[in-house]
């Protein structure tokens, strides 16, 4: 099966189909405000891939991390790819980073983004790794 956009245009006809195509980056963010030692939960977003479904991992300081992660069924946008969301609970403390990984099989390699409470500033980052 593969996912087909065609074009009509008065002098060409071009059509073109895909069997995959990789998810964008993804965003990674928090579900309430950041209250360091309050329990909270990390959301990473996956879209515009195609074939369903992605895989999530997640990290915290490295450390592999499955409890308290979940995965939700893949939903449909209106261009035929897919969204897919991963969430982590957890509660934020000062120096911990977290990370969430996504794999599909059309990306050449993993993409991961990171999110971390910074010491030296007590500013919230989320950076692209």
């Amino acid at each position: 099966t593969c996912r087909c956009f065609t074009e009509h245009d008065v002098i060409q006809f071009n059509k073109t189909c895909s069997s995959s195509d990789p998810p964008s980056s993804p965003m990674i963010y928090t579900r309430d405000r950041v209250e360091l030692g309050e329990k909270n939960t990390l959301i990473c977003h996956v879209t515009g891939f195609y074939p369903a479904p992605v895989q999530v991992h997640w990290t915290k300081n490295g450390e592999n991390v499955t409890e308290g992660a979940s995965l939700n069924v893949p939903y449909p946008n209106k261009d035929g790819s897919f969204t897919q969301m991963s969430r982590l609970d957890f509660t934020p403390q000062l120096g911990d980073m977290y990370s969430c990984t996504v794999t599909h099989p059309a990306l050449n390699q993993p993409l991961t983004r990171i999110w971390g409470w910074e010491a030296n500033d007590h500013d919230l980052r989320s950076v692209p790794h």
